[in-house]
């Protein structure tokens, strides 16, 4: 990895076998990943000026080596029992991890486990909510697709979608959000004569390609890659690296008109709140009982299940429909064994999650 101290008209070298994705991380430190046989991921304080390695990772025998990761930060319009942490999560070959102290450590989500997955793309929306798009090659019916599941947590995740021919060269998901919607587009592998971009205009729950963009010379997924931006005036961006385009030599191209009236990345709203809310649950560590509550401003589908730390289901709380306002769900907790658990809701457009403890 290089960086430069002057606007780009100089560079050093930074970080030796610096590798892919670097991001700011809820405290503004710098996240990379490593190729390297040591430590796999790198943390700097002082933008990149030094680091410190960090081999905290889970492990499943073999290594794993995220290739993307996004932030979560925390919501600062919460504050008390309500208030959350910040979290990063970095997706790879066999799925997503997490962390929640700001890189130094990790953990396993509900989407991770040996030889099934393969994390393509991993996004914070303008909307604040986190976005993958994962190859899931234990399901028959899914090979060949993205699925495109959310999450307000970085922990568990809701599969809400899915774009058609995203297999093993499929490139890298972007979110946008205007007066009028919040899209996410997405960038197919391609064929010897095309590539596509698909769009979607709610959340990721229905896709429609888009008009195809010319790759004359395709060698295979090890000789080209794709990426989508959406610029600052609200134009989508395809960057093509390697013998594609009409030229043979790669390119970047963009959309006549905007994709969405003004970009994503200009500021950072909250997380919206409107369509299902849920508040910290109580009492906190919870002792025989433990009460979830909900808001919902129509009435909506509300599934809200309550998961262990190795994302096993333990009790779904309901599972239909929900009036507007305010909902008090009760959970005896005598059968279950003291430690941390996540109440997870799911409604038609939005999700929302809460950990609590079960202490005696």
């Amino acid at each position: 990895m290089w960086r430069s101290t002057d606007g780009g008209t100089a560079w050093e070298e930074s970080l030796k076998e610096g590798e892919l994705s670097p991001i700011y991380t809820p405290d503004d430190a710098l996240l990379t990943n490593r190729d390297a046989a040591g430590p796999i991921i790198a943390r700097s304080t002082d933008d990149g000026a030094t680091w410190t390695l960090i081999d905290t990772v889970p492990s499943l025998g073999f290594g794993y080596f995220p290739e993307t990761f996004a932030a979560l930060p925390p919501d600062p319009s919460l504050s008390g029992e309500a208030a959350t942490e910040g979290v990063i999560v970095g997706g790879g070959n066999d799925g997503l991890i997490a962390s929640t102290d700001d890189g130094f450590t990790w953990q396993t989500t509900d989407l991770f486990e040996a030889f099934r997955y393969r994390t393509i793309s991993v996004i914070r929306a303008p909307w604040g909510v986190l976005y993958t798009l994962i190859n899931d090659f234990e399901r028959s019916e899914a090979r060949g697709n993205g699925l495109v599941y959310e999450s307000a947590d970085g922990f568990m995740w809701t599969e809400v979608g899915q774009v058609p021919n995203i297999s093993n060269g499929g490139g890298e998901l972007v979110a946008a959000q205007d007066g009028s919607g919040d899209y996410l587009f997405a960038i197919d592998e391609g064929t010897r004569e095309n590539l596509r971009v698909y769009a979607s205009a709610d959340r990721g729950r229905h896709w429609v390609a888009t008009d195809s963009i010319d790759a004359e010379s395709y060698t295979g997924f090890s000789g080209r890659l794709e990426q989508l931006v959406i610029g600052p005036h609200g134009r989508l961006w395809v960057a093509m690296a390697g013998p594609v385009g009409p030229s043979g030599v790669g390119g970047v191209l963009r959309t006549v008109e905007p994709v969405v009236a003004v970009a994503s990345e200009v500021a950072i709203p909250l997380p919206d709140r409107a369509a299902l809310e849920m508040a910290a649950p109580y009492p906190n560590p919870a002792g025989d009982t433990v009460t979830v509550t909900l808001t919902l401003p129509a009435p909506d589908a509300v599934s809200v299940t309550v998961y262990d730390m190795l994302g096993r289901e333990v009790v779904l709380l309901h599972n239909g429909l929900l009036a507007a306002g305010e909902h008090r769900l009760s959970l005896a907790t005598e059968s279950l064994p003291p430690g941390t658990y996540v109440a997870h809701a799911v409604s038609k457009v939005a999700s929302a999650s809460q950990r609590f403890t079960i202490a005696r």
